[in-house]
């Protein structure tokens, strides 16, 4: 379907033959081509340069584009291109104020509720994404999966690290509790690797105190799959397609924070299906999804941080996923080991409420 403001590609014209558009040169092409057959030679440039035609690789189901549908108008030899617009920004809130050490990026914009995209946090300068509230799906119908069922909860409006933290802001943490003659954590697993790659193999504790110290939180897992499925509860960060990677990639791929520009949700944070597994703030029960599920049935949840109870004492939620892209995948993890995989990022919760901002009041009432 054209999409309004795109541009109309023209149908494409029939190209002259290869033999006919270098009958005139071939003299020229012989000796810069000796031994080829003019027939896989044509000039391409209007300097009368040619190049060799070399035969087309076979075709893979996964490379065809075809069009099923489509808008009157508009046939299978035009393509119709779509111009994706600057997001609209709105006048700020006058009574949303952040809390001292973080600043707001203006050239970002605001939110329709009137809350900037992009703020900073002023000690390591770490940039965080908005992540809009109101209702939330997570989980999902397919009963195969731990992360089954799935569950709406209502969520207040929280900002979200766009990356996950570095080895060279672990490091930098490290050399201030040593200057401040405090307990210095042990150093990511993959120090060696480089200051961009994500600190892997820090246990929760060091997590915990990394992102208190800045004035934020761990994420809850369901402020986590907000932010990886936003607010229309894709499957993936990038929607419910297949995905498209520039260079090779499996789930368990680890690469410097942002490596992916696809693995990208509608808020601009990277990286939750992809790179380092991550640790949540909740404690980790099997069950949590369908017991939450049976409390949301009878009763809005609002800011779902967990279950209260477990017996697994010493386990933390980690999501993110080894084996595929799901956004609701999620399992348990010792919060005292040092998982070579496991990484973290931050979260800071507005003093605004959800229920306060005009374009979620109807989303509160319905659900």
């Amino acid at each position: 379907m054209q999409a309004p403001g795109a541009a109309k590609a023209s149908p494409v014209q029939p190209q002259p033959q290869a033999k006919k558009a270098v009958s005139k040169k071939s003299t020229a092409t012989k000796e810069l081509f000796p031994g080829e057959s003019p027939s896989d030679i044509f000039v391409a440039a209007s300097n009368g340069l040619p190049m060799t035609v070399e035969p087309a690789p076979e075709r893979r189901r996964e490379d065809v584009l075809q069009v099923q549908v489509g808008s009157a108008g508009i046939g299978a030899n035009q393509l119709a291109v779509a111009v994706a617009a600057a997001p609209t920004s709105f006048p700020p809130r006058e009574d949303f104020k952040l809390p001292s050490g973080f600043s707001v990026l203006k050239n970002y914009g605001y939110s329709e509720d009137g809350l900037p995209r992009r703020i900073k946090c002023d000690k390591d300068d770490s940039i965080m994404a908005l992540i809009s509230g109101g209702v939330a799906l997570v989980g999902t119908d397919d009963a195969s999966a731990e992360g089954s069922p799935q569950w709406p909860v209502f969520l207040d409006p929280f900002y979200m690290d766009i990356t996950e933290v570095t080895v060279a802001g672990f490091k930098k943490f490290q050399e201030e509790q040593r200057e401040q003659k405090k307990r210095v954590p042990l150093p990511p697993l993959n120090e060696a690797s480089g200051g961009q790659y994500p600190a892997l193999g820090i246990t929760w504790g060091d997590a915990h105190a990394y992102v208190q110290r800045l004035g934020k939180e761990l994420p809850t897992e369901v402020e986590f799959e907000k932010a990886a499925r936003g607010p229309d509860g894709f499957r993936t960060p990038w929607g419910n397609g297949r995905e498209v990677w520039a260079t090779p990639r499996s789930p368990s791929t680890i690469a410097p924070v942002g490596s992916y520009p696809t693995d990208q949700s509608i808020y601009g944070v990277f990286d939750l299906a992809g790179n380092a597994r991550e640790w949540t703030s909740d404690w980790y029960d099997p069950k949590a999804y369908e017991d939450a599920a049976q409390q949301a049935a009878s009763r809005p949840l609002r800011n779902w941080t967990g279950p209260k109870k477990t017996d697994k004492l010493n386990q933390r939620v980690v999501k993110g996923s080894a084996t595929d892209w799901w956004a609701w995948s999620r399992e348990g993890a010792d919060m005292s080991a040092r998982h070579p995989d496991i990484g973290f990022r931050g979260v800071l919760r507005t003093p605004l409420s959800a229920a306060d901002a005009p374009t979620t009041k109807s989303t509160k009432k319905a659900g």
